[in-house]
């Protein structure tokens, strides 16, 4: 197994046009080259890094390690989901489908506009099955 090293990260100072900036430097070696990106702020930074680790870890396995934002029950659901879909969707088409055909449960519609609506779409029904029934 070959030895896998730690990506470093380094803080960068320099000055330009009298004012003095700061960035952040991830290292890292792939086949015994040195690859480097500059970031703007440390936690981008150390999330760059821990991704580039988890990856070189996890070359070639079946499963790869990787930081993320979701908790871990979050995780899980993606997981299930994913396993749901069976390949058939995508988990961007499902959420699209979703949001395309169900409305915000947080959206407030007052009741005269709910009856207002209610009677306009069923007087274009009614229309409709009088015509298709002549």
């Amino acid at each position: 197994m070959k030895k896998i090293k730690k990506p470093r990260i380094k803080t960068l100072e320099y000055a330009k046009d009298g004012k003095s900036y700061s960035a952040y430097q991830v290292v890292w070696s792939v086949d015994g080259k040195r690859q480097r990106k500059q970031l703007p702020d440390l936690a981008s930074a150390r999330l760059f890094a821990s991704e580039i680790h988890a990856g070189q870890i996890n070359e070639g396995s079946l499963h790869r390690s990787m930081a993320t934002t979701l908790s871990e029950t979050q995780l899980r659901e993606c997981e299930a989901a994913v396993a749901r879909l069976a390949g058939h969707y995508t988990i961007t088409e499902a959420v699209q489908h979703l949001l395309q055909h169900h409305r915000d449960p947080s959206a407030v519609v007052p009741l005269a506009d709910a009856v207002a609506r209610f009677l306009t779409l069923s007087a274009a029904t009614s229309a409709t099955t009088a015509w298709l029934s002549t």
